[in-house]
């Protein structure tokens, strides 16, 4: 029995749901309620971003995913053997690998910090006085669309990641 592979598998598989089921429940479900709801569910999501430990468990989850992950990858393709790498399912794991890293890369360079950055944003229009001005509105507005389409490129490119892990063993 190894059971280092069994516990890297654990804390892989284990993270990489929260870490994709996050961001599903984010986009298929919280993100278009909060606009149903207008500015109540924009109050929501200004709540949540700032008070949940949401900015603290996604990096902590995708590092521990992609940690595991890499380390799985490495004892699967026996050292990056040339044989297995250019086998049918070395190459389909490489494409599921390569997806996770580009998928923690984008959640590390642009999803994490729009998110701090709406959260920023949130708190300099909760310290003023008045309502916000027409330009603090149109970059609110321009860091939720940006948020929206970061959000969707990094579940993506988990989906991607997971149907090559996944698939990799059985083509």
């Amino acid at each position: 029995m190894d059971t280092l592979m069994i516990v890297l598998r654990l804390i892989h598989i284990f993270a990489g749901i929260i870490w994709l089921g996050f961001g599903l429940f984010l986009l298929l479900l919280l993100i278009p309620t909060a606009r149903q709801l207008g500015p109540e569910g924009q109050a929501f999501m200004k709540g949540f971003l700032k008070h949940s430990a949401f900015n603290k468990i996604m990096p902590v989850v995708s590092l521990l995913t992609t940690i595991a992950g890499a380390w799985l990858y490495y004892k699967v393709s026996d050292g990056f053997n040339a044989d297995y790498m250019g086998s049918h399912g070395g190459i389909v794991l490489s494409i599921g690998v390569l997806a996770g890293l580009l998928a923690f890369g984008h959640g590390a360079t642009a999803t994490g910090p729009m998110s701090e950055k709406m959260v920023k944003l949130n708190d300099a229009l909760d310290a003023q006085d008045g309502p916000p001005s027409p330009e603090q509105i149109a970059e609110l507005q321009s860091v939720q669309r940006k948020m929206g389409l970061h959000g969707r490129i990094s579940v993506a490119l988990m989906i991607i990641a997971v149907a090559g892990m996944v698939s990799a063993r059985y083509v």
